[in-house]
């Protein structure tokens, strides 16, 4: 029996093209202002439409002949972005129902995934939050569903593992025992490939949990 909801974040609880968007612009920023140059169309282009999503600032970077050196200073500003992030409409409802019966956390390998938390007005519906970057890890890991597991002194078959990328939510949810959502947002949907791993259970909306996991 589930005793324990983990969540992931960006993607699952919020648009994150609402994060990575804000970042863009902070990078143009610093970039308008030393070369009066606007690269925010370039990485916008790069980065939605061309899908390039390793490594956007070195080809925006290069495109304009802007110094290599710039790079590390355009990825700082990225991060320091503090445009206002709303959550998806289920979000708020669903985590204060599931807050009344069971231990919710979260699981992100997010940077700033506690400034965003705070930013979606989230902080009160989580009894912890694990961020994996800031434990040296990630969720290519056992250890973070481990950590957390431990934290919360309950069994990995008593956990579920809500996320919206087969390619990363869910390796280690599944082999450990964990039950698996996948909630397939309509603005952000993930192909398949050799790194996928098929969840239990998928839904369009969180309000499906009652549906499916719940029942």
């Amino acid at each position: 029996m589930i005793e324990v909801f983990g969540f992931d974040l960006d993607g699952t609880l919020y648009d994150d093209r609402q994060y990575i968007y804000s970042g863009f612009v902070e990078s143009a920023r610093l970039i308008r202002s030393k070369y009066s140059i606007d690269i925010l169309p370039d990485l916008v282009e790069e980065y939605f439409e061309n899908k390039n999503y390793k490594n956007v600032f070195d080809v925006v970077v290069s495109k304009n002949s802007l110094p290599e050196g710039i790079i590390p200073k355009l990825i700082e500003k990225y991060h320091e972005n503090d445009g206002a992030l709303t959550p998806y409409p289920d979000i708020y409802p669903i985590l204060e129902r599931l807050a009344q019966s069971y231990k919710v956390v979260l699981i992100s390998d997010g940077k700033n995934g506690h400034q965003k938390v705070e930013r979606l007005g989230l902080n009160n519906y989580f009894d912890h939050i694990l961020i994996t970057p800031n434990h040296g890890t990630s969720k290519g890991d056992r250890a973070p569903f481990s950590l957390m597991a431990d934290y919360l002194n309950t069994e990995f078959d008593e956990m579920a593992y809500v996320g919206d990328n087969p390619y990363v939510d869910f390796h280690w949810p599944q082999r450990l025992g964990m039950f698996t959502v996948w909630v397939r947002r309509p603005s952000i949907l993930h192909g398949s490939g050799d790194l996928w791993t098929e969840p239990e259970y998928c839904i369009n909306s969180l309000w499906e949990l009652e549906e499916t996991v719940l029942v």
